[in-house]
């Protein structure tokens, strides 16, 4: 997103809510979007990637149209996230499962 580092890889966390929001069909998509959203540091590339995640809802088109968001004005997409109030918002948002009953809860991976 800013300057031309090599894209932050994705972390258990993030993975994980892919995985919650997001068909198997369309994951790997999904994560190739993401992938190429990174903030200026690790948390805040979560951070961003957490409230692309959100604003998507588990919709390819609406990830994109988030990541798009983000790369024009980051605030505007932690405000529509709802994460711009806190720096650590984030890490307490867990998406409802829309794909299956199996995935691990928050007290497993935080």
């Amino acid at each position: 997103m800013r300057g031309m580092k090599p894209p932050v890889k994705l972390n258990t966390h993030t993975l994980v809510r892919v995985e919650r929001l997001f068909k198997w069909a369309d994951r790997e998509k999904a994560k190739t979007l993401l992938l190429d959203f990174s903030g200026i540091d690790p948390l805040e590339t979560e951070r961003l990637r957490f409230a692309a995640l959100r604003v998507s809802d588990g919709n390819l088109a609406k990830l994109t149209e988030a990541i798009e968001m983000g790369k024009q004005d980051f605030r505007d997409l932690l405000v529509v996230a709802r994460f711009a109030s806190h720096p650590e918002q984030h890490q307490r948002w867990w998406p409802e499962d829309k794909v299956s009953v199996n995935t691990p809860s928050p007290d497993n991976i935080y």
